[in-house]
């Protein structure tokens, strides 16, 4: 009985051997992917942060200022209420419906900067929206009169006001 039998166990043994070895190249595979991906979900984070960071926001805005060449003279950053945007989707119907796209609490930054010229403050808007967390620029504003000489022939030093928000992610469980 066991001779005839070890035919039969010796394929099994050979075909889990083989199943074994698939499974150590799968493994391998989603090590590899997880390495990709986390590289993904890191550039995700800094982005759209899990958590609001404001205390590294100053240091954010500051160096993206001093790089740009020009002087940031004031910051007030302000913890927003969370919002949850509607956006259309199609449920079940022809007919769009509202849903929540997501929670999220935005943090509102005025900034105020001196400095630089127009080719400067465009290079810093740059820098802004390059930067890897997310700002939206709501406003800027500034005097006109820096880029007038005056009667000595001399250009004020130009001083922008700019309106930025950054968000992050809201406890899903919040109301």
């Amino acid at each position: 009985v066991a001779r005839q039998s070890l035919t039969a166990k010796e394929k099994i043994l050979s075909d889990l051997k083989i199943i074994k070895q698939d499974l150590d190249e799968i493994v391998i595979e989603f090590a590899a992917i997880r390495t990709r991906k986390k590289a993904v979900f890191d550039q995700l984070n800094r982005l759209l942060p899990p958590t609001s960071e404001y205390e590294s926001l100053y240091t954010v805005i500051d160096d993206l200022t001093r790089r740009s060449g020009l002087t940031l003279t004031n910051i007030n950053i302000a913890l927003n209420e969370p919002t949850r945007p509607k956006t259309q989707a199609f449920i079940g119907g022809d007919q769009p419906a509202e849903v929540a796209a997501g929670p999220y609490k935005t943090i509102t930054l005025s900034l105020s900067v001196d400095g630089g010229n127009y080719e400067t403050l465009r290079n810093y808007l740059t820098a802004i929206e390059r930067s890897p967390r997310l700002f939206d620029v709501q406003s800027i504003s500034f005097d006109g009169s820096a880029f007038r000489s005056d009667d000595s022939g001399n250009l004020g030093t130009p001083h922008f006001d700019i309106e930025l928000t950054t968000y992050y992610l809201a406890d899903p469980n919040a109301q």
